[in-house]
């Protein structure tokens, strides 16, 4: 009788474990980002003028980058020259579904504007930068 008990206990552990490992092995099959954004006029804006960028695909994530002091795609996560400490500002999550998004500058100058779209999933993930270049003038 404990016999019977045991091996069918170890024919479960057995069981278990296969399916444990046979589940860590899967690939994750993330589809490739498609998205793009496009402007509703021309580059040039005047100060205090709202931008409205066209967001096109449905990626998981976008963030943007202004291209502003402590908005700058090149020190993501870090601190620039200025000491400034630099962050996008998330856009669209994966339960939002966006298709413009606006923005307005204060202050004269070109900026260097980064929309960083990703699709992931349990760890992976893939990426697609956009980069544009606005004028405030």
């Amino acid at each position: 009788m404990v016999t019977t008990v045991m091996k069918r206990i170890f024919i479960l552990a057995i069981g278990l474990l296969m399916t444990v490992f046979s589940a860590v092995n899967c690939s994750y099959q993330i589809e490739d980002v498609d998205f793009s954004v496009s402007l509703s006029q021309d580059n040039v804006y005047a100060p205090g003028e709202e931008i409205v960028f066209n967001l096109h695909g449905n990626p998981d994530y976008v963030t943007f980058w202004s291209g502003e002091s402590g908005c700058r795609y090149e020190y993501a996560g870090t601190v620039d020259e200025e000491g400034n400490a630099n962050f996008g500002i998330p856009v669209k999550s994966m339960n939002a579904r966006e298709t413009t998004f606006s923005y307005t500058y204060t202050m004269s100058g070109v900026y260097d504007v980064v929309f960083e779209a990703k699709n992931s999933s349990f760890g992976h993930e893939k990426v697609a930068t956009i980069r544009l270049q606005i004028e405030i003038k």
